[in-house]
């Protein structure tokens, strides 16, 4: 299911977090991990790089921009020794990367490679951003054409996971995943539907449970009728103690995510525990 997972790190307080999830996964599946730092090259060759050569009479920009490089670079260094120690600790495959670039679209470019992304919820400026989610996992989660895992700051092992199925598409897909997971740890699972209509989301939890009972496996059952999907979700997590939300992603079009921001993202800004996202 999963030979390779790639892990973003920036050095921030999730990146610890990031990795121990990735070391799980990899565990599992007999997987490799790619560790990457990226040099973002909107600080090395951006508008405040150019703002500071100009008030500086001494130091030219070519100066400048050799200062910073090389210090991103030894940024980038520290994080990845700090991820190997624990990959090499755990004893899984990995690698390392450090590659220059606009964070969101090279984490992209290079989750085409992989089976699975694990980012942190938000990056080195957690303690700026308050309730809303990193700009660049949000950015990359949506161009990415693969699963995302976005952890929260504290890891816990996997042990019970709520699956979130609404009938769509992703969700749909995403059951196999959650089969594989269940049938090679024996993790107990829960399937929770919301709808505004009972018959309707009776209907809708039917298709997964029947589904996951294809593969031996028997769900706890959450109907919540509701017209707030995310509230609904986040407090049956609560409830039940769940380890793991998972998920079909950004079911709305982009023109509505551009207006009132979808359900998915709102769901991982809210949520206090991992969630994993199938497109």
């Amino acid at each position: 299911m999963f030979k390779s997972i790639l892990v973003p790190v920036d050095g921030s307080n999730y990146a610890e977090s990031q990795v121990k999830h990735a070391i799980e996964i990899a565990a599992i599946f007999k997987a490799k991990i790619t560790l990457l730092y990226v040099i973002d090259i909107k600080i090395v060759e951006g508008p405040l790089l150019r703002d500071l050569t100009f008030l500086s009479e001494t130091v030219t920009s070519f100066e400048y921009h050799n200062e910073v490089k090389n210090s991103l670079e030894e940024k980038g260094a520290a994080a990845l020794e700090k991820a190997k120690k624990l990959c090499e600790e755990a004893k899984v495959t990995y690698d390392c990367k450090i590659l220059p670039g606009i964070v969101s679209n090279t984490v992209a470019e290079q989750g085409k490679v992989c089976d699975l992304v694990v980012m942190g919820k938000r990056g080195e400026n957690a303690s700026f951003g308050g309730v809303f989610l990193g700009s660049v996992v949000e950015a990359a989660s949506r161009m990415l054409n693969k699963p995302v895992l976005v952890v929260d700051e504290q890891f816990r092992p996997i042990k019970k996971i709520l699956y979130a199925y609404d009938g769509s598409a992703s969700a749909n897909k995403g059951l196999q995943v959650l089969a594989e997971f269940t049938t090679e740890r024996k993790l107990d699972v829960s399937v929770v539907t919301v709808a505004e209509d009972d018959s309707e989301g009776k209907g809708v939890l039917s298709e997964a449970v029947s589904y996951l009972n294809n593969y031996n496996i028997t769900p706890t059952e959450i109907l919540k009728v509701s017209a707030d999907p995310v509230g609904e979700i986040i407090s049956t997590a609560g409830e039940i103690g769940a380890d793991m939300i998972m998920m079909g992603a950004f079911g709305h079009s982009t023109f509505q995510q551009m207006l009132l921001g979808s359900n998915t993202t709102l769901l991982i800004r809210a949520a206090k525990i991992p969630v994993f996202l199938y497109r």
